[in-house]
């Protein structure tokens, strides 16, 4: 963490500042800090965590209908999480918002991501579920939304599991 922030954190704009690896990284510092406490002082880790939220913000990934893909959801994934960690509303309905908006839109009315892709189905899926337990666990209201859109979701998981497996169809993650 202090390698990166030393060589990244002022460096917006930039790879390390991408909107979903910004998101990917703040989740993961918010689940360490839950896990062991914050990597620095509370001031300097809630800064650390409004930079995220602020670069996020500033970047959404929405490049049209056709091309901007579930990174929207991510962002909205970040931003989801980051208000709650700070306690900033703003920051977190935000966040909720783009996930609900962004479910009707990459989703099926039955819920299967619409991208064609079995492993991001998967992805997109743990994404929802990581922001309804999340919502559930302080009794947010928002969790009910988001139980329903992860219900519909997971419902079609056991029919893309073949009697041989997992496939994998479609792109690939690399995450």
């Amino acid at each position: 963490y202090r390698t990166w922030k030393y060589y990244y954190a002022s460096a917006r704009g930039e790879w390390a500042w991408h909107p979903y690896t910004a998101t990917e990284r703040a989740i993961n510092l918010i689940d360490f800090a839950m896990m062991h406490g914050a990597p620095e002082s509370n001031t300097s880790f809630k800064d650390t965590l409004r930079d995220h939220a602020k670069e996020i913000m500033t970047r959404l990934e929405y490049f049209g209908e056709h091309y901007t893909g579930n990174h929207l959801a991510n962002n909205g994934r970040g931003l989801f999480q980051i208000g709650l960690a700070l306690g900033d509303k703003f920051i977190f309905l935000t966040g909720y918002t783009i996930l609900i908006k962004e479910s009707e839109r990459i989703l099926s009315p039955r819920g299967i991501l619409l991208e064609g892709s079995t492993h991001y189905h998967l992805i997109v899926t743990r994404w929802y579920i990581e922001c309804w337990l999340a919502a559930r666990r302080i009794n947010l209201s928002e969790a009910k939304t988001l139980e329903r859109v992860c219900r519909k979701m997971m419902a079609v998981i056991s029919a893309l599991v073949l009697p041989g497996g997992f496939p994998l169809i479609g792109d690939i993650s690399p995450d």
